[in-house]
C-alpha cells in the first residue's frame, strides 16, 4: 500500500515538474524532478546505492518534501510576477493617447479607404466625410488599425448589409473584445462595443480592466473630448447603465456581473 502511494505519488510530481518546464520555470522544474526521482520507487532503487545519507528514510522524505515546497514556491511566485506584468502593460496602454492612424494613413494626407470587398481603394473615389458628426467622422480603420498595433487579433467581415470589424486579445486572465460596425458605408462607424470579461477564477477583478476601457474610449471622432469620457467611466465604473453623452455621441457602460464590464459608443 505504501509503495503505491509512493509511486503514485512519484508520477503526480514528475507531471508537476513538466508543467513547471512548460510554464518556463527552470528552477521549478529541477526541484520537483528531483522530489520526484526521490520518491519514485524505479529512480529510489537506480539512486539507492550511491545515496549516502538519503538511505535513511527521514532524511529522505524531509529533503523531498523541502524540494517541493520550494519549486511550487518559485513556480505560483513566477505565475503571479507574470499576471503583473500583463497588467502593467494594460495601465501603460492606458496612459497613451487616443488611437493614431497608421504612418501609410499619414502619409497619404487622409484616412485609408476601403470598398466593399474590404480592399484598400484611392481617396479619389470616396467623398470626404469631414462634415459628418459623430462617429460618422471615424473610418473603423482608424480604430482597428490601433488595436492591431497593441497585439490584436483583427476580423474583418465586409458586406453590402452592414460591416463588422471584431478586435480580439487574451492575456492576464482577461479577454478582450472590439466589436466595430459600419452599417450603410464600410468606411463610417455607426457603433463600437468594447467589453471585458475574466475568464481565469482567481486571477483579476473587475477592477483590472478599467484601464484597458478608458484606453478604448479614446475615439477620435469629431468633437470628442477623451479625458471628459475617461473621467465620467472612472467614476462610473460600477454603475449599472451610467452613460455620458459628448458632442452627439453616447458612452453607456454596463456591469452585468463583478467578472464583466461593457462599455457602447453610438450616435445619439
Amino acid at each position: 500500500m505504501y509503495k503505491n502511494f509512493k509511486f503514485l505519488l512519484g508520477i503526480a510530481l514528475g507531471l508537476f515538474s513538466i508543467i513547471s518546464l512548460l510554464s518556463s520555470s527552470f528552477v521549478s522544474f529541477v526541484l520537483i524532478l528531483s522530489s520526484a526521482l526521490l520518491v519514485f520507487p524505479p529512480t529510489w532503487e537506480m539512486i539507492k546505492p550511491k545515496a549516502g545519507f538519503l538511505k535513511n528514510r527521514i532524511l529522505r522524505i524531509l529533503l523531498a518534501g523541502l524540494m517541493y515546497v520550494v519549486g511550487a514556491t518559485n513556480f505560483v511566485s513566477n505565475k503571479i510576477d507574470k499576471n503583473k506584468s500583463e497588467k502593467a502593460t494594460i495601465a501603460e496602454s492606458s496612459n497613451q493617447n487616443a488611437p493614431q492612424t497608421s504612418t501609410e494613413t499619414a502619409a497619404s494626407g487622409g484616412t485609408v479607404k476601403y470598398d466593399e470587398n474590404g480592399n484598400k481603394a484611392s481617396s479619389a473615389n470616396f467623398e470626404s466625410t469631414s462634415s459628418y458628426k459623430g462617429l460618422k467622422s471615424v473610418n473603423p480603420a482608424d480604430i482597428y488599425l490601433n488595436f492591431q498595433d497593441k497585439g490584436f487579433t483583427i476580423d474583418k467581415q465586409i458586406s453590402t448589409d452592414g460591416s463588422f470589424f471584431y478586435c480580439t486579445k487574451e492575456y492576464g486572465g482577461i479577454k478582450y473584445d472590439v466589436t466595430i460596425y459600419a452599417e450603410d458605408n464600410v468606411n463610417e462607424v455607426t457603433e463600437i462595443k468594447l467589453n471585458a470579461y475574466r475568464n481565469q477564477a482567481n486571477l483579476n477583478s473587475v477592477e483590472d480592466m478599467k484601464p484597458f476601457l478608458k484606453y478604448a474610449v479614446s475615439i477620435p471622432y469629431d468633437g470628442a473630448d477623451v479625458e471628459k469620457v475617461q473621467n465620467y467611466i472612472d467614476k462610473n465604473y460600477n454603475k449599472n447603465k451610467a452613460s455620458i453623452t459628448v458632442s452627439g455621441v453616447k458612452f453607456t457602460i454596463y456591469c452585468p456581473s463583478k467578472f464583466v464590464r461593457l462599455v457602447t459608443v453610438e450616435n445619439e
